[in-house]
């Protein structure tokens, strides 16, 4: 028997696969509500995948990257009740389309490089260490790239 990988394994819950379309596309809409903002995020983890439509998934599933799969925001849902959750929001349709677009290789440019962002402003702020000191992190290195909804977007972030 062959052993599934720990993403394959991550994603076939019940009988049931998520496509790596419909996981982009749920942490998209979980993670932004409007489509500037969830267009921004899929360049990020574009270029997180190194502009390879393969890697998108594994991106997607590391450990601790996005809040909206991660463990302690989650609280131990399941990958398919996420995808459900996702599915039941308004932009739904909206985060497929860009995702849809993101896997053949079609992307925005808004945000350059960035490969990481978080929330500056709003109920759900947060400073992490490895943000720009202006922002209340300690990463000198880390360059603002740009400020799109709640979201900042940054570059070389180590």
């Amino acid at each position: 028997m062959a052993v599934l990988s720990m993403f394959k394994i991550a994603t076939v819950l019940s009988g049931f696969v998520v496509s790596d379309e419909d996981l982009l596309a749920a942490t998209l809409t979980l993670e932004d509500n409007n489509y500037k903002g969830m267009c921004v995020i899929s360049e990020v983890v574009w270029n997180r995948a190194e502009h390879n439509p393969k890697n998108i998934r594994k991106v997607l599933l590391k450990k601790w990257q996005f809040s909206c799969l991660n463990g302690h925001t989650v609280k131990g849902e399941s990958l398919v009740k996420i995808i459900r959750k996702a599915r039941s929001r308004s932009n739904w349709n909206i985060a497929k389309s860009i995702a849809k677009n993101v896997l053949s290789g079609k992307v925005t440019s808004l945000a350059g490089e960035s490969q990481h962002y978080f929330v500056y402003k709003g109920s759900s702020k947060v400073s992490p260490s490895w943000g720009p000191p202006s922002l209340g992190g300690r990463n000198k290195k880390a360059k603002i790239v740009a400020f799109i909804g709640d979201h900042v977007f940054l570059s070389n972030v180590d």
